[in-house]
């Protein structure tokens, strides 16, 4: 993890906000343009990256029609890990 925020996290936020994406209430056309796609398309490849390191994880973006998209992300518990936060 170090050094992770400067290589990674800054410049995908730097790229983050250069796309003109807004909320619905404020872009009624969000679809049309196409910005929310491009951030959710953005996101969705960096954090499949990062999910390789998680065996049995999964990335899945839904999106009913007319509704802005969800990014959903599993990863699973690992057993080893209960007995320890028993303790």
């Amino acid at each position: 993890m170090e050094g992770i925020w400067e290589r990674e996290i800054i410049p995908a936020l730097i790229d983050y906000i250069r796309i003109p994406n807004k909320s619905p209430a404020f872009d009624p056309d969000w679809e049309k343009h196409g910005h929310m796609a491009q951030v959710v398309e953005m996101f969705s490849a960096w954090a499949r990256g990062k999910l390789k390191a998680f065996p049995g994880a999964a990335l899945e973006v839904v999106q009913l029609p007319g509704r802005t998209p969800l990014i959903f992300i599993e990863i699973e518990g690992r057993q080893a890990v209960w007995p320890r936060l028993r303790r």
